[in-house]
């Protein structure tokens, strides 16, 4: 297959052809002077490409209640006023639409999931002052997704938003903080909000996966720096304050649903420390009560203030080690 369907190769010249399998269009794409493989990039074939998804079917919350069971997981993502939800096992399903061209809050944006590496990730799709569209090059780096836009063919490493091959190396992708839990969870949270609708016939991907927490980690992943709490860590410990590349952040995991957020611990210019021993999630420095997935202060002084979400996302622990050998 990898003979057959090379993707970049070096000729001079562009061929995108389109196959229908299983009823999705699939593109076999070659870009000029690219070469397949070097001493540090060397993707491996594990499906045909895949032209981007552009098309988006959205239904209000209560719509998706009927199609969505209590324990499927999503992803989520709130950008301004707007919050969307894409069902994993929708976006999992063949044909794959694991790289979904959207708009949300006025901003272009990819909704981005990987089976082998289990991350689901959103990036912004504006690169130095123009958006660009994505799909999937059909290839895996380091048992991990990766991506082209089609306006340069540049190839993108999912797990970590960067341009590994193409006009574009080394460009970075700007993560947008998300979500994975639950459709309860989510939906409870968000009763206003939209949801990606495809074709579905599996419910493989649900929060009983995350009962194998040995399994999984959470993650965050800087510039140069990467730093993970696995889940066994966060079942013992579902508040951690920690920092994070010199700012103080918060860990949360909420157990009943297996949802980790991490958010800045800086408000109004102050930092603040999370009580670790009670129920509720409490600063010390105030005493304000702070919903846990969605960092927004409920009870006390600061009602109304909420906590900046950072990027961070889950993965595979086993992909993690491999991308992330020291954490």
């Amino acid at each position: 297959m990898r003979s057959i369907f090379t993707v970049f190769a070096s000729p001079a010249f562009l061929l995108a052809a389109s196959a229908v399998l299983g009823g999705g269009a699939y593109w076999i794409l070659r870009s000029p002077d690219l070469p397949e493989k070097n001493e540090t990039f060397e993707p491996d074939r594990y499906m045909l490409p895949q032209a981007p998804t552009t098309k988006i079917t959205l239904k209000k919350v209560p719509e998706a209640d009927r199609l969505l069971a209590a324990e499927e997981l999503v992803l989520g993502v709130t950008i301004g006023k707007e919050a969307r939800a894409y069902p994993i096992n929708m976006m999992n399903h063949m044909p794959a639409h694991k790289v979904l061209n959207d708009t949300l809050g006025g901003k272009p944006i990819i909704a981005s999931w990987c089976d082998h590496a289990h991350n689901a990730i959103v990036y912004s799709r504006a690169v130095d002052g123009r958006t660009l569209t994505f799909g999937i090059s059909g290839q895996l780096w380091k048992g991990s997704l990766l991506m082209y836009d089609e306006q340069t063919w540049t190839r993108w490493s999912h797990h970590l938003g960067l341009a590994k091959l193409g006009p574009l190396k080394d460009r970075t992708l700007e993560p947008i903080p998300s979500t994975v839990t639950d459709w309860k969870t989510w939906s409870r949270l968000h009763p206003d909000g939209t949801v990606a609708v495809f074709d579905t016939s599996s419910l493989h991907y649900t929060r009983k996966l995350y009962d194998d927490a040995d399994r999984f980690v959470f993650g965050i992943i800087g510039s140069s720096t990467a730093k993970s709490w696995t889940f066994n860590e966060l079942r013992r410990q579902p508040i951690i304050n920690d920092h994070w590349q010199g700012e103080p952040i918060l860990v949360v995991f909420d157990l009943a649903s297996a949802t980790a957020v991490v958010y800045g611990r800086r408000v109004n210019g102050t930092e603040l420390t999370f009580s670790t021993d009670r129920p509720a999630l409490t600063d010390q420095e105030t005493g304000t009560t702070w919903a846990r997935l969605t960092g927004m202060a409920i009870a006390g002084p600061l009602t109304g203030k909420q906590l900046p979400q950072l990027p961070g996302f889950v993965s595979s622990r086993q992909t993690w080690q491999v991308f992330h050998p020291a954490r």
